[in-house]
C-alpha cells in the first residue's frame, strides 16, 4: 500500500472524530497552504449536483453510480464530491 493511501486513510480516520464544521475548517487549512502548497495543482471538485446536469439526469442517478463505483468520488460532510479527472474517466470509459 503506497504511503499517500495509508495517509489518507489516517487522515479520514482522524477527520471522523471531529464534527461537519471541524472537518471543514480542518480541510480548508490544509488547502490553505497547511500542507497544500502548490493549489494550481489541486484539479476541479464537482458537486454530485453540478455532475448531474452536466450528463442531465437525476442527482440520485450520480449517487447510485458512485455507490456503485460507476464514477469515483468521496464525501465531505453529507455532500458527495467528484473529482476533474474522475469525471474525465467516467467519460472514458462510457
Amino acid at each position: 500500500m503506497s504511503r499517500v493511501i495509508q495517509a489518507t486513510g489516517i487522515v479520514s480516520q482522524l477527520l471522523n472524530w471531529l464534527n461537519p464544521d471541524e472537518q471543514k475548517e480542518v480541510v480548508r487549512s490544509l488547502v490553505n497552504g497547511y500542507g497544500v502548497r502548490d493549489q494550481e495543482r489541486l484539479p476541479p471538485l464537482y458537486t454530485d449536483q453540478q455532475v448531474a446536469e452536466r450528463y442531465n439526469v437525476s442527482v440520485y442517478t450520480i449517487r447510485e453510480w458512485l455507490g456503485s463505483g460507476k464514477i469515483k468520488g468521496f464525501k465531505e460532510g453529507r455532500q458527495w464530491l467528484i473529482r476533474e479527472p474522475d469525471i474525465a474517466a467516467f467519460e472514458e470509459r462510457r
